[in-house]
Formats: C-alpha cells, structure tokens, sequence
C-alpha cells in the first residue's frame, strides 16, 4: 500500500489473475504515526476498502478484520497473525547456551 492509487490491483482484477489480500492491521483507519507524518500524503485509508472490492478472496488477521473485509468482499477468511500458545505449546527446552532465533527444517539459526 506504498501509493494512494489502486491502479494495480484494479488491472490485475481486471485479468485472469486471482488477487488474495492479507492484511492483519485496521489499515482503512486514517491514523498516522509520528514517525510517518513526512508520508501521511501517501496513505489513503479508503484504499483499502477499493482493494477487497476487487479481492477473489482475503485473509484477515482476526474477526474484527474479517467483519470489515466482508463488507466488501464474499469469500473472507480468519488467519490469526498471532501464536495461540493455548495449542502451541513449547516440548523441548533449549538447555545449551545457544540461542535459537529462527528453526529451518532441522537446521537452527
């Protein structure tokens, strides 16, 4: 959502492309940083609601999102952008003095 316009994202509806939209913040709000004021003139918060109208479908972060998206759009789906640690639940401690920041297959980085 780097410009105002929608004119990508109405071409590629316009095609055969299938176009998915994910988004997990209330980005169709008109709030704005202190640290992006200097961009302010970029963000359009209705741009938003232009881009799930022309959405095959969209993941949302949670249902609040969701409830939003499905103004616009008939084929919305939950996918929660947070960790349920109720059902993630950690098996094995990391007892050496190596920190794990990211696992890859079998391999730790």
């Amino acid at each position: 959502m780097l410009t105002s316009s929608t004119f990508f994202e109405r071409k590629f509806a316009s095609s055969s492309a299938k176009v998915v939209f994910d988004f997990d913040d209330a980005i169709w709000l008109p709030n704005v940083s202190s640290g992006n004021k200097a961009l302010q003139m970029l963000k359009n918060p209705s741009k938003t609601e232009e881009i799930i109208s022309c959405a095959d479908m969209v993941f949302a972060g949670n249902e609040h999102l969701a409830d939003y998206a499905s103004e616009f759009c008939s084929d919305v789906k939950i996918i929660p952008t947070t960790i349920d640690t109720d059902y993630h639940k950690l098996r094995n401690q990391n007892t050496s003095n190596r920190i794990c920041i990211g696992l890859d297959g079998n391999r730790n980085y």
